[in-house]
């Protein structure tokens, strides 16, 4: 019984760490981008814990997730609704690491190259709207974990 609770507050804790790391990251893109210069030259900085830290804690909630699982009797012990939000945290993970994170270090590489901030405002629109999707699939893995249904 104490395994389990060690491995739901891990769970817990990585899957708040990865939400949280992006829930003001495409507003602080925007908003950096629209004051110009100097401060672009802050925002790749202040980032950069951000592409380090998602994929770890990614990581670390599927195995946890995946722990949690095998801990209730595996895919045949859990409720439909625990398959559903696994495979969401899977679309998830794949959308964050294989399609933000990418988008991310594009706008980086802009930045870091000297260009106009203007010319990076396509893809932070785009890491915008990849956030957003992102924060709506993480309200829909929440609620199939949390509520009965």
């Amino acid at each position: 019984m104490m395994l389990l609770a060690l491995v739901k507050v891990l769970h817990v804790l990585s899957a708040a760490t990865w939400f949280g790391f992006g829930l003001r990251t495409a507003g602080d893109v925007r908003r950096t981008l629209d004051r110009g210069k100097p401060h672009t030259d802050l925002l790749v900085a202040r980032m950069a814990a951000v592409p380090m830290t998602t994929p770890a804690a990614a990581t670390l909630t599927v195995l946890t997730g995946l722990g949690l699982i095998f801990l209730s009797g595996g895919f045949a012990g859990v409720p439909v609704r625990i398959h559903i939000g696994f495979g969401l945290t899977l679309v998830l993970a794949i959308l964050a690491l294989g399609v933000a994170n990418p988008t991310w270090r594009a706008i980086a590489k802009l930045l870091g190259s000297g260009a106009d901030p203007a010319q990076a405002r396509p893809l932070a629109r785009r890491f915008a709207m990849l956030t957003g999707v992102g924060h709506l699939l993480w309200v829909a893995v929440l609620a199939l974990m949390i509520l009965p249904v």
